[in-house]
């Protein structure tokens, strides 16, 4: 399982740790702040989206 807590940047994250994910399929417990992910012009339905 993985873990996410980086304020914002979680589509960044997942971008940068795409090919392990497909690979290992962890379960994956994510902290979304919709003021935080703004900031780094990204949205809840954005990373729904991704993931």
């Amino acid at each position: 399982a993985i873990k996410m807590d980086v304020e914002g940047a979680e589509l960044k994250v997942l971008a940068g740790a795409e090919e392990s994910l497909r690979k290992w399929r962890p379960a994956l417990l994510i902290e979304v702040n919709p003021v935080a992910l703004a900031r780094h012009d990204a949205s809840a339905v954005m990373l729904g989206e991704r993931l």
